[in-house]
């Protein structure tokens, strides 16, 4: 019976909105810094690429050479992260946002009726995260935000991340289910570095904008189901 419950639930992740995807933001939200936004999500997801393993070393030489470590590393695929063994976390995250407010506040790009049309950023990102404890990972990213709206053409910005923190509340908990009820709730932080010139015409105005570069904060609040999903599927 329960698993028919687990599969139950893999396949309304697998078919209800974004939201509900297995690995899917909740809240997804990108500091306005000096330009347009705040912006806000309506799509958010993200999944695990690849993870690294560290294990100890169960059978060596007869006689170990000096220095021959105590533990080995290997790579692994983990959709499912409950396992305490791992020690790196390759991400890929995706996220759709926009902002209503207005583009720009000097007083040439106020006057233009555009300056109020929703501007929408597609963000990217490729993480590399350590895993510091059970309920935390931190490490850096590259990725791209593409920006896109009414009366200009799409752009694309370079995205450089020096720090992400992915923080899992729960993850103190034990046990079969326990551990993998603690990690379904994540909280994200990103503090983004955009290369490149950003200046108002690319957003279609004649106003005075021009950034040469600078960082942008973003949050997201994330449920993952896949070690359910996972679980369901092993105990078949």
């Amino acid at each position: 019976m329960r698993t028919v419950r687990l599969l139950m639930l893999a396949i309304v992740c697998a078919v209800w909105p974004a939201t509900a995807h297995a690995q899917s933001d909740i809240f997804d939200w990108l500091q306005p810094g000096s330009g347009p936004g705040p912006y806000r999500s309506s799509v958010g997801l993200f999944t695990r690429l690849f993870c690294v393993k560290e294990e100890p070393v169960t059978q060596r030489a007869a006689t170990p050479a000096n220095g021959e470590p105590d533990v080995q590393h290997h790579v692994t695929s983990c959709l499912d992260d409950t396992d305490p063994k791992i020690k790196i976390v390759v991400d890929l995250h995706y996220g759709h946002v926009t902002s209503h407010n207005p583009r720009f506040n000097d007083p040439v790009a106020t006057l233009e009726p555009l300056n109020i049309a929703p501007i929408t950023v597609d963000h990217f990102d490729v993480s590399y995260s350590y895993r510091v404890s059970p309920l935390l990972d931190v490490g850096i990213a590259l990725g791209s935000y593409t920006y896109s709206g009414e009366g200009f053409s799409t752009t694309s910005r370079l995205t450089l991340t020096p720090l992400h923190v992915s923080f899992v509340p729960l993850g103190y908990l034990r046990g079969t289910m326990g551990r993998r009820w603690g990690r379904v709730l994540r909280l994200n932080y990103w503090n983004r570095r955009i290369v490149g010139d950003t200046v108002a015409s690319d957003f279609g105005s004649r106003g005075s904008y021009v950034v040469r570069g600078e960082f942008s904060q973003g949050i997201a609040v994330s449920a993952d189901f896949w070690s359910f999903i996972s679980y369901a599927f092993t105990k078949r």
